[in-house]
């Protein structure tokens, strides 16, 4: 999987930068699909040109199973007849050189690499409703001001209004502006609950709402759900049991420690562990398989003692789900969770060649999904007539267990804060890198989420935007 993000993320850099044009009849005008001769399965390129100011801009849009990935800006176009050339990637120098065909609807080159070797691609030209239909985030790019109120899916939703939900327009329309300034970063969608309604969606950056988003750390937050609700169907006794129980097969080899570390140690990120500096990050390149690595690592704190937010001790759970349901931890989901809620589609791949998924961050959902698990919450375990995870186990999760080092509180895998503007107002949280955000204000009933591909700002950046033009303009009905 991580081999295929990083070729994925090489590839990206092809987004044919075009800068140098000035006339309004440019042949490139509009979206094109990019595909390699050699067929990359599962992955698919989308090169928009498009008029600037004073010249033609571009940008590269990439998708693979199922999830759309951020853009990102071209640069250095040439023309000549019909000879077309660009710098693909200025670091990595990586340029593309190709043939526009007499038909103005297919561009034949290559992407020559900087050690010479070249690889044969093909721009066709897409048609508008071949774009309306495939990639209706595409076609919305020019529209990125402009609002209106959600639209019906039969996907669970109950369609509202802002007015009616008391959230300030015009403080929403002043986010969405200084969203499209870049002000937040590269943010993908920004959706509202209220009450129990979806009341406001907005996408940006050519998202749309069929298109899947990695959850990165939000998946925490899933896995404490289906430990609820493995709890709830007596697969696990409580968050009382010892972790070591599960897995009886690493008993033998673990730090005598192990036997004082219980479920709702790991659920609040203190098992005590210790990890060598940063090597908690690097086992995933490292090793092929992170729950034996895990369970290599030696007891320094009284679990309990201490939090310390360290990726790979959610991954157990995963293991905990396999070993007590004899279901893998994406049929368990699916079964226990998304089809209740009708989450229809999903994204969840097994670590390298392991029977487990990472729960420390590879679940991809659609952002009004998020917004369900979010609303999960606000109902206390609740959806439409449904009782998915029981209700104790819901106020449990979200209740205080332990202080962090990072500004907020801490239940089992969901974060604890505040409003900074109206401070009796509690949040719960998800929060993954890059800016995936569901935020949950229980007092008002209302749900944010947001996707993003913030690789330089924080989540806490957008946890501000939300508070600012959300929270603090909306009228608590």
């Amino acid at each position: 999987m991580k081999s295929n993000l990083i070729f994925l993320i090489l590839i990206l850099v092809i987004h044919a930068g075009c800068r140098n044009q000035k006339t309004t009849d440019n042949p490139l005008s509009g979206f094109w699909n990019l595909k390699f001769i050699e067929n990359i399965e599962n992955q698919n390129f989308v090169i928009w040109f498009y008029r600037g100011l004073n010249k033609t801009e571009c940008q590269f849009h990439s998708y693979s199973s199922g999830m759309k990935y951020g853009s990102m800006e071209g640069s250095d176009l040439k023309i000549k007849g019909e000879k077309i050339s660009f710098i693909a990637n200025r670091e990595a120098a990586i340029r593309f050189k190709g043939i526009l065909d007499t038909t103005g609807n297919r561009i034949s080159g290559n992407l020559i690499y900087s050690d010479g070797s070249k690889r044969q691609v093909q721009l066709n030209k897409i048609p508008k409703g071949q774009l309306l239909e495939e990639y209706p985030g595409l076609a919305e790019l020019e529209k990125k001001d402009t609002f209106s109120a959600p639209v019906f899916r039969n996907d669970g939703w109950t369609i509202g209004t802002l007015k009616e939900s008391g959230i300030d327009s015009v403080s929403l329309r002043k986010m969405v502006n200084l969203i499209n300034e870049n002000h937040y970063g590269k943010i993908n969608s920004v959706l509202i609950a209220k009450n129990g309604k979806l009341i406001f969606e907005k996408y940006f950056d050519g998202f749309w709402t069929d298109d899947l988003h990695s959850l990165q750390s939000c998946t925490k937050s899933i896995g404490s759900l289906l430990i609820g609700i493995a709890i709830d169907k007596n697969y696990i006794n409580s968050v009382d049991q010892k972790v070591m129980e599960f897995f009886p097969e690493y008993a033998s080899g673990c730090d005598p420690g192990w036997n004082k570390i219980k479920l709702e140690h790991l659920l609040t990120m203190s098992m005590g562990l210790k990890w060598d500096r940063n090597y908690h990050d690097a086992i995933y390149d490292i090793s092929d398989d992170v729950i034996k690595s895990t369970f290599g690592q030696e007891v320094l704190y009284s679990p309990g003692e201490k939090f310390e937010y360290r990726n790979p001790q959610t991954d157990l759970i995963s293991g905990i789900i396999i070993n007590t349901t004899k279901n893998s931890v994406q049929d368990f989901a699916k079964i226990n969770l998304f089809d209740p809620l009708g989450i229809k589609k999903f994204y969840w791949p097994n670590f390298k060649n392991n029977d487990y998924c990472l729960m420390s961050g590879s679940l991809a959902l659609q952002s009004r999904d998020m917004l369900k698990i979010g609303q999960l919450i606000i109902n206390e375990g609740k959806w439409g007539n449904s009782q998915i995870i029981s209700k104790n186990y819901i106020n449990e999760s979200v209740t205080f267990k332990i202080k962090t080092d990072q500004g907020f509180d801490y239940g089992y895998l969901w974060w604890l804060g505040e409003s900074e503007f109206q401070k009796e107002l509690k949040a719960i949280f998800a929060m993954g890198i890059s800016g995936q955000l569901i935020v949950i204000i229980p007092e008002t009933e209302m749900v944010i989420v947001t996707t993003s591909d913030n690789t330089g700002n924080t989540p806490e950046l957008l946890l501000k935007m939300i508070d600012e033009y959300i929270i603090k303009n909306t009228v608590f009905l």
